[in-house]
């Protein structure tokens, strides 16, 4: 399993880069609640 090794405030556009695993992009995010996303490793 992965740990978090840091933690930083990113631009949005980097951010994006860092998890595309999120639909839509992370500034959806701030748009709505954050929804639940379960990615199967």
């Amino acid at each position: 399993m992965t740990e978090i090794s840091e933690v930083k405030w990113v631009k949005v556009k980097a951010a994006n880069q860092l998890m595309p695993y999120h639909p839509g992009g992370v500034l959806s995010l701030l748009k709505d609640s954050v929804p639940y996303l379960f990615r199967k490793q």
